[in-house]
């Protein structure tokens, strides 16, 4: 592709983007043949998680919690409620809500799947040192909060 019509810095961040990406890609890729042993979508498995890491919570809170829209986590609710992994109980502090909670079996399936899936994380990142994987969560939060130029910044100091 003949890309001498772009500024470099921009042919340097797509390239960047499209190796991120195919990273990322190829994480999920396995992590959701993993979740499918299961019987779990990556969504599902991220609902369950929040639930088991910070205990039940509004819908609302759980869409925020995952990073998913209201309509992408209604059709999860009918999937893990269908399959008697969570239930939703009154909100005693909101009568408008109601809490999402684990059942006993949802609870039990998660305890199974998280460390397992924990595990086939570590083994994937296990390519990068502790200091790299330090660095590229740093780097990934830099590029998620979206401000260039405390990115800028900090790319001037570990610059070698």
């Amino acid at each position: 592709m003949n890309t001498s019509y772009v500024n470099p810095a921009t042919v340097r961040a797509l390239k960047t983007y499209k190796s991120l990406l195919r990273a990322t890609e190829n994480l999920q890729g396995t992590l959701n043949r993993q979740l499918e042993s299961f019987e779990l979508t990556m969504g599902q498995f991220h609902v369950l998680e929040a639930l088991l890491l910070s205990g039940s919570m509004t819908q609302k809170a759980l869409c925020e919690k995952i990073l998913c829209s209201a309509g992408n986590m209604a059709f999860l609710m009918r999937k893990l409620t269908e399959r008697g992994l969570v239930e939703r109980k009154a909100n005693e502090r909101d009568e408008r809500s109601r809490r999402v909670e684990l059942t006993r079996e949802g609870r039990e399936v998660i305890i199974a799947v998280y460390p397992r899936h924990a595990n086939v994380v570590r083994a994937l990142m296990a390519t990068l040192k502790v200091r790299e994987q330090e660095t590229l969560e740093r780097l990934c939060r830099k590029v998620e909060a979206g401000d260039p130029l405390k990115f800028i910044r900090e790319l001037t100091m570990i610059e070698d």
